[in-house]
């Protein structure tokens, strides 16, 4: 992925931890610390709801340095703009999609100065891998590469003058509260340098450009989609450089006339060992069948590990003996030489570390699959679970209820984590439905009650459908 400026120096500070949050002494101690480093911009995807005296002094320090303090405004829509955005020194920006109208949740206020895109942005994660997230956190960055294009005209300037430049060259087609001064314009800005940089240097207080009124581009295609759970999209998750996991991460969908192994009590064949939930759930994220599909997934990464390190792979609490049995089962139907026929005659050879990575692929996929196979929402007064077929019948379109698909996501981010330190797979990696919204998981909270404690689980309790008693 190229970033809009890749002449920029780039200093890393973090400041969030595992669990996406951090206390404001820390932002403040990495605003002083860019300070320090002289730095010409500071861009801050995150927000708190309360003012702070201590990161309003620190924001204002960085002013004077002569630094531009740009902030994500906010996932709040009408309930406002979040600091530290809604400083007066801060360019607070919002989000627009891909046809260039304001996201719902983009937060509304007048501190709001400018927006730019940030639905669908195609983005880098954990060790190299590729996802796609949305959010006014995408948007922000935006507008800090574009202000670093106008500053490397010319570094003598100040940050007053790409401020000013940037909010002029917007394309103010909106309400204020909700767009501020108009859509981010890298090229109109651009054109435009020379001219706003005379007017500006002789009279600062008037210097202005022709109104922006370009067509505001709009794109039907953006080879960035969300992702679905289908079988081609399941690898899309996982980086390129990991070829053999997101070979396995497509296999527990394979539908071939090769794996129809098996037959009922009246011999007539089962279509496919693997593709059928109602017969695999434990390598498709379901509860059904009793399926503790956290267990689920530690015990497969714990399997995945054994072909490389050796030793037991532990049945986790909460996973019954039989499921056990049937995915180690499973795992001795996998055709090898079939599944990497084409590899096999360029000279790959079928290792122990490439059945590892496999079926660490396998893992990935089951837990990905539990955002669509194991989720509820609620709508007229009662839940529902999301299927493949009814009123409900969207499990599998991540465009339904997609805060599911940006939690999967996330979910295989910290797996992949696991998976590089050759640690096997904890119950962590489902913290992610803790932000839930928009759906809940089944049963989230007494599968984890069987592998870390009821003080864990109670943190899951509000994001958890209970099948015993219909509730949350």
């Amino acid at each position: 992925i190229t970033g809009i400026n890749p002449n920029a120096e780039i200093y890393s500070i973090r400041v969030l931890d595992d669990e996406n949050s951090a206390p404001v002494s820390r932002v403040v101690e990495a605003i002083y610390k860019a300070i320090e480093w002289d730095v010409n911009i500071i861009n801050m995807s995150f927000g708190v709801n309360e003012y702070s005296a201590a990161l309003g002094k620190a924001i204002r320090d960085a002013d004077n340095a002569g630094i531009l303090v740009i902030a994500a405004a906010g996932n709040t829509g009408e309930a406002g703009v979040q600091y530290p955005a809604a400083f007066d020194e801060v360019m607070a920006v919002g989000s627009v999609d891909k046809y260039g109208d304001v996201v719902e949740s983009s937060a509304k206020g007048k501190e709001l100065e400018i927006v730019a895109p940030g639905e669908l942005v195609r983005s880098t994660g954990f060790f190299g891998s590729e996802l796609v997230e949305s959010g006014t956190s995408l948007a922000a960055p935006q507008v800090a590469a574009v202000a670093s294009l106008i500053w490397e005209r010319d570094l003598s300037v100040s940050a007053d003058f790409v401020r000013a430049l940037l909010d002029e060259s917007a394309n103010a087609y909106g309400e204020l509260e909700a767009y501020g001064n108009g859509l981010l314009d890298a090229e109109y800005a651009l054109q435009n340098y020379e001219i706003f940089k005379k007017q500006y240097q002789e009279r600062a207080e008037t210097a202005g450009l022709e109104e922006n009124e370009e067509e505001v581009l709009s794109f039907e295609e953006t080879n960035c989609v969300e992702g679905s759970w289908s079988r081609d999209k399941h690898e899309s998750i996982i980086s390129t450089r990991y070829a053999d996991v997101r070979k396995g991460a497509r296999f527990p969908d394979t539908k071939d006339d090769e794996y129809v192994l098996e037959k009922n009590a009246k011999g007539k064949e089962i279509d496919c060992v693997f593709a059928l939930i109602r017969s695999n759930p434990w390598w498709h994220g379901s509860y059904k069948q009793g399926t503790n599909y956290v267990a689920a997934y530690i015990y497969q990464t714990r399997l995945a590990n054994k072909m490389v390190f050796g030793g037991s792979a532990t049945v986790p609490n909460g996973l019954s003996n039989a499921a056990a049995t049937d995915m180690r089962n499973d795992l001795k139907k996998i055709l090898w030489e079939k599944e990497y026929e084409e590899e096999i005659k360029k000279g790959k050879k079928i290792t122990p570390q490439v059945k590892r990575d496999f079926i660490w692929g396998m893992s990935l996929h089951n837990l990905a699959d539990v955002f669509a196979h194991s989720a509820y929402v609620y709508d007229n007064k009662k839940w529902h679970h999301l299927e493949h077929a009814g009123d409900y019948a969207c499990a599998d379109d991540p465009s339904q209820y997609s805060q599911r698909w940006r939690h999967a996501v996330r979910a295989v981010d910290l797996a992949i984590g696991n998976y590089t330190h050759s640690s096997s797979g904890t119950y962590e990696e489902f913290k992610p439905v803790k932000e839930a919204s928009e759906y809940r998981l089944c049963n989230i909270s007494k599968y984890i009650k069987t592998l870390a404690g009821y003080n864990v689980a109670k943190t899951y309790e509000s994001v958890s459908y209970s099948v015993a008693d219909g509730t949350k």
